[in-house]
């Protein structure tokens, strides 16, 4: 009987036994191992216990939780569990694997496949499934370690490192989740079922407009007036900038408002382009049956005859929806050449009008500005002219452009996408936006020119008495000196501008030094804000006018706060 026993105690050599076997075998050799008498069974056999519950043992399963999901439960249980959740983790790495390859192939796809209104739904609602199952995950796995059978410091850290580790990852995958369904729904906001733009001798023409509609104004005016010009096949891009008060804007023949005004919009010094816009839509938004902004519509036929290109969709950037992304952004920061003033409201009865003396001076130097004063920097012109104001708005855009960060996008994601909401309109189509986003990037860093249609690249009073064959002539010049127009067709290209920050990636990039400013007035007086306001309450329009000469010299920031 003895002998019998010895026989039944004796664990058989590793290659005859089984598998399940060898993993019971393994659980009794570190049960041996632990302190205290083996457990035993009926006739004093030894029965299979588990392993103690240690620190490194709990530690090691939430290791395997975090990295390879399910590992841990084939090990310590519920095993059928554990298979499950090692194949969702094979099918997520493969489904990974797969998204990588067609990014390097083919990224516009990609991210128009990943921000389309149904995938985007189905992957956020997956997100969700996911990361409830890796919580569930982690709660088996502190079941199976039994913090509680630890000493109370011990079973502390197990506890907490398993609802820090649970956190990072179940948490992340509930936020991309959250952020994946905010900025789908911002999209849909922005972007319907409108125009599919497709390249005109290789290129995309986009009209972007910064709406300026106030609580102080009447309708909407687009202050900002600029084209951005992208070749589909290179990335290389240029802006044309039109500034507000130009004249005698031509329409082409197959325009409606070309019969309402047939030799351009020529009444005076009232029909300056920007007040085209709520004009048309005013007045004749009739003769745009079917068109979402007839003013925007009218818009881009006036600046496709005025640079001799092709112009299909627009983009509409309001001033209101700006100060918002700035101050969902944290703030922006820039290096401002000159003193910028703060407009106050209209005196009564003044012609022509005049304003009270500005509320505030921005100084300059390094500035670090909230949505308010932004606003204000972008869109201020007293004592000072549009082209200006033209370089301070390309200044600043730039300048958040390189601020907004991967890491200030992640943590900020859901009020700049509500701001953004609120920030733009557009007839680009839906089912376009991912290949806005490839362009974006795909645009960085290429090749960029710039034209202004007024100074300093044409004279003084051009923007009164415009030349527009010349301005044509210019503009060819531009794009030919960039390569010229591409055969490139636009089945599979992207399209240029993912936000309303793209014009950004078509302008010059600044330098971020500090830049030299005046200091003092040109009778000596040292400039300050309160002799500024002297000068303004004055009237001394001429001397303000020289101090705030330089005050569209900007550059963008190298400072990341806000």
């Amino acid at each position: 009987m003895a002998d019998e026993e010895i026989i039944a105690r004796r664990p058989l050599k590793p290659e005859t036994q089984h598998p399940e076997t060898q993993h019971s075998h393994a659980l009794r050799v570190e049960a041996e191992s632990s302190p205290g008498p083996a457990p035993t069974g009926p006739a004093g056999q030894t029965r299979l216990a588990r392993p103690a519950p240690t620190l490194a043992r709990a530690l090691r399963l939430l290791g395997l939780t975090t990295i390879l999901p399910g590992r841990a439960q084939v090990m310590a249980g519920p095993r059928g569990l554990g298979r499950l959740a090692l194949c969702v983790t094979l099918l997520c790495w493969l489904l990974l694997a797969a998204g990588a390859v067609l990014w390097a192939v083919h990224r516009g796809a990609f991210l128009n496949l990943l921000l389309a209104p149904g995938w985007s739904q189905a992957l956020s609602a997956c997100l969700l499934i996911l990361a409830a199952g890796w919580a569930l995950l982690y709660a088996a796995t502190l079941r199976a370690a039994r913090p509680a059978r630890m000493t109370r410091a011990r079973g502390g850290v197990v506890v907490l490192v398993t609802l820090l580790l649970a956190g990072l990852t179940s948490g992340s995958l509930v936020f991309a989740s959250t952020a994946l369904q905010t900025g789908s729904s911002a999209l849909d906001k922005i972007f319907h079922a409108g125009v599919r733009a497709e390249p005109t001798d290789g290129r995309y023409n986009i009209l972007l407009l910064g709406g300026d509609g106030g609580s102080d104004r009447t309708g909407r005016r687009p202050d900002s007036i600029s084209v951005l010009s992208i070749n589909a096949a290179t990335g290389d891009s240029a802006t044309f900038s039109i500034p507000r008060n130009l004249q005698n804007a031509p329409f082409p023949t197959s325009s409606p408002m070309a019969s309402v005004y047939p030799n351009g919009y020529n009444c005076g010094d009232e029909c300056i382009i920007n007040s085209l816009y709520g004009l048309v839509n005013e007045k004749y938004a009739s003769l745009y049956p079917g068109a979402a902004d007839a003013g925007a519509q009218a818009m881009m036929e006036t600046a496709s005859e005025i640079l001799g290109i092709r112009v299909s969709n627009y983009i509409l950037v309001d001033m209101g929806g700006f100060s918002d992304v700035v101050d969902a952004m944290g703030g922006v920061t820039v290096n401002s050449g000159g003193w910028v003033p703060i407009t106050s409201g209209e005196i009564p009865n003044t012609y022509p009008v005049r304003h009270y003396p500005p509320s505030e001076w921005m100084p300059p130097g390094e500035l670090r500005l909230d949505g308010y004063h932004a606003e204000w920097f972008a869109r201020s012109r007293e004592f000072t002219s549009d082209y200006n104001r033209i370089k301070r708005q390309q200044c600043i855009q730039e300048s958040m452009i390189r601020q907004l960060t991967p890491l200030r996008i992640a943590t900020r994601f859901g009020a700049l996408a509500e701001a953004g909401a609120k920030l733009m309109e557009s007839n680009i189509d839906r089912g376009q936006v991912g290949y806005f986003a490839d362009a974006l990037l795909a645009s960085r860093g290429k090749q960029q020119s710039k034209l202004t249609i007024g100074e300093p690249d044409f004279p003084q009073l051009f923007s009164t008495y415009p030349n527009f064959d010349e301005v044509r002539q210019r503009v060819k010049k531009t794009l030919a000196d960039q390569g010229g127009s591409s055969s490139a067709s636009g089945g599979g290209l992207s399209l240029p501008v993912a936000m309303s920050l793209a014009s950004v990636s078509a302008l010059p990039q600044g330098t971020a030094t500090a830049l030299p400013a005046k200091s003092t007035a040109p009778d000596g007086t040292k400039i300050t804000p309160e002799y500024l306001t002297r000068l303004a309450r004055e009237q001394d329009d001429a001397t303000l006018a020289e101090i705030l000469s330089d005050n569209g010299t900007c550059s963008p920031s190298s400072s990341r706060r806000p």
